[in-house]
């Protein structure tokens, strides 16, 4: 006598691309489906959940899950894990492209058949650079430093940057460094939280080997500078050796420039932005602290220093000194800066009074 079957429903959720748009069909189902010898058992959501994450991380392609005692409405469970991963889980939603499982009660077990399909490799997941957002400078710097064209960070701590403007600005302190700003697009998954996935793409007018080539001669200028400077005996004698080593390099023409650092060391062509920056870098390698101050000169946008000497601050606008010839860089109070204007809260008042013990 044949033994009376169980009824079997089986339960198929499609999710294309992870979409939340779904459909539910039951369709007949055969007794003849086994155990999947090599099953994950999950007993509630939290393990339903993190063994989906953890098939994610391991770019897993097919795999099946199987409950005896689940804790909790299994079917409604199963949707919102799929939920979390396609959407929220930083991972999935960077990297899933289609998501497909068939839920099947047989007998007093649940078995979740789960089928994934990726829109990146597991090569492209492995090359993921993991950092808090505190850290975001290093890991731009080391991407613009290089020229990189692409770059892929996992960020903790997020918060939300236009990083198109991030690059930009990061490159406009560290002409040093970054030869060249880039085009820069991104996107970012998933839409919330506080861990994020960006995608960077950076784009240059010259070729790698070209910036990568213009940063060796600049390395070689700041070397030298720095080996000039080293026969001032004070700090005063030491701005005055960098002015003299940048005025003699060329008859500055000026102008603005793809490659603001290279134009100026090595072709003789800056504004004020660059000439302060690469100023403030010379000095700081030499341990004086110099600040490139952002503010206005007779209206316009404008960039100039403030020295720190022998425990006093001054303004200094060397571009203004080479452009007029003046073989020593004038020092320069607050009080006479009339023509310039800058926000005075975020620089070291410079009156010509000590501010350190003698």
């Amino acid at each position: 006598m044949k033994k009376l079957l169980s009824a079997l429903v089986l339960v198929s959720v499609f999710l294309t691309g992870c979409v939340s748009n779904s459909y539910l069909s039951v369709t007949p189902h055969s007794s003849a489906r086994a155990e999947s010898t090599d099953a994950i058992t999950v007993e509630n959501y939290h393990e339903l959940r993190s063994a989906l994450v953890q098939q994610v991380d391991l770019h897993t392609t097919r795999f099946s899950m199987i409950t005896y005692s689940y804790a909790g409405d299994v079917e409604a469970d199963l949707a919102n894990a799929v939920d979390y991963v396609c959407h929220s889980y930083p991972i999935g939603a960077y990297a899933v492209q289609d998501l497909e499982y068939d839920l099947a009660q047989v007998a007093s077990y649940y078995q979740i058949e789960v089928s994934l399909t990726y829109s990146r490799s597991i090569w492209e997941l492995e090359k993921i650079q993991e950092i808090r957002m505190e850290n975001l400078d290093d890991a731009i710097s080391a991407a613009l430093g290089a020229s990189d064209g692409q770059q892929v960070l996992m960020i903790s701590a997020y918060r939300d940057t236009d990083f198109a403007a991030y690059c930009a600005d990061y490159a406009a302190r560290n002409p040093e460094t970054v030869m060249q700003t880039p085009a820069v697009t991104y996107s970012v998954w998933p839409d919330s939280g506080s861990v994020r996935i960006v995608e960077l793409h950076y784009a240059y007018v010259d070729t790698r080997y070209t910036l990568q080539q213009m940063r060796s001669q600049v390395d070689e200028i700041l070397s030298a500078a720095d080996v000039y400077v080293g026969y001032g005996r004070t700090q005063a004698e030491t701005v005055e050796l960098l002015h003299s080593f940048l005025a003699e390099r060329f008859v500055y023409q000026p102008g603005t420039t793809d490659t603001p650092a290279y134009s100026m060391l090595c072709e003789g062509i800056s504004d004020s932005q660059t000439y302060a920056e690469i100023f403030r870098i010379l000095c700081q390698r030499a341990g004086i602290t110099c600040y490139a101050v952002d503010g206005l000169k007779n209206g316009q946008l404008y960039k100039w220093n403030i020295l720190e000497l022998d425990g006093r601050f001054y303004h200094a606008d060397p571009y203004a000194a080479e452009l007029a010839g003046l073989v020593q860089l004038p020092l320069y109070t607050d009080a006479e800066m009339t023509a310039y204007v800058w926000d005075q809260s975020a620089y070291p008042a410079c009156t010509a009074e000590q501010t350190t013990e003698e």
